[in-house]
């Protein structure tokens, strides 16, 4: 993981040219204005503690990373008791340790990378919702956003 994290510094200031952390502060948002969008009505869901692939850690950690990460957010007052749980699984990845954390936790709703409507009961279960994702809302010929074609 830390020669991950050093190998992605490098290669961001070698072509970026610019400090990683700082150019973060641009790209990510702060808390401040976390604040800001929750006051304005936004919910809040979790990706992890560290953003890892949950299918590929054992349970441990798995619950550590996302029972961490909801108390984070509760920690910085961008989720409350009141709001619902919602997870999005890191790069889709989950398994069904996964979705039993998801029911211990009383997790209300957690999102896949499936592309599709998360409506109904049909083909998922509150655990394994599908969204759709900005690319599948996109037309590259008319460089404008569209309707999503159902999948």
């Amino acid at each position: 993981e830390r020669k991950r994290k050093d190998i992605c510094i490098q290669l961001f200031e070698k072509f970026i040219k610019k400090e990683a952390k700082e150019e973060a502060k641009k790209l990510y948002l702060s808390i401040k204005e976390l604040k800001i969008m929750k006051n304005d009505g936004m919910y809040f869901g979790s990706h992890g503690l560290k953003h890892l692939w949950l299918n590929t850690l054992d349970k441990k950690r798995q619950l550590f990373e996302i029972k961490n990460s909801f108390d984070y957010l509760k920690q910085i007052d961008i989720v409350s008791n009141e709001d619902p749980l919602i997870m999005c699984y890191p790069y889709g990845g989950y398994n069904g340790v996964t979705l039993e954390i998801m029911r211990d936790l009383n997790v209300d709703y957690a999102l896949t990378t499936k592309v599709g409507s998360a409506s109904g009961y049909l083909d998922n279960t509150l655990y394994e919702l599908r969204r759709w994702d900005t690319n599948d809302c996109w037309n590259n010929d008319f460089r404008k956003p569209i309707y999503p074609s159902k999948k």
